[in-house]
């Protein structure tokens, strides 16, 4: 996809999807596999005023490996680091 159409396509996320007003901070999830595309939409988000963004990135071979490794008490409770940034952001 050209670059004109995925910054409409990322102002509209951030218009309409997110409803993004200035001088609020936003955080982004996304898979590593779009980082191009995450990182534009931090720069329209700073351009369409955001405060400040935070990317948090997944992987989802690594999302997989936890499934099929980890005891099943690592999926009762999210780690304090996981909520953090979501209580900053809603914070401010």
């Amino acid at each position: 996809m050209d670059r004109e159409k995925l910054i409409k396509y990322a102002d509209l996320l951030l218009h309409t999807g997110v409803a993004l007003e200035k001088g609020q901070p936003l955080i982004i999830n996304g898979n590593t596999e779009n980082y191009e595309f995450l990182q534009l939409l931090a720069e329209r988000a700073y351009i369409n005023g955001a405060s400040d963004v935070e990317i948090l990135y997944t992987d989802d071979i690594v999302s997989r490996l936890k499934y099929e490794y980890a005891d099943v008490k690592e999926f009762e409770e999210v780690p304090a680091y996981k909520v953090e940034p979501m209580i900053r952001c809603a914070q401010r």
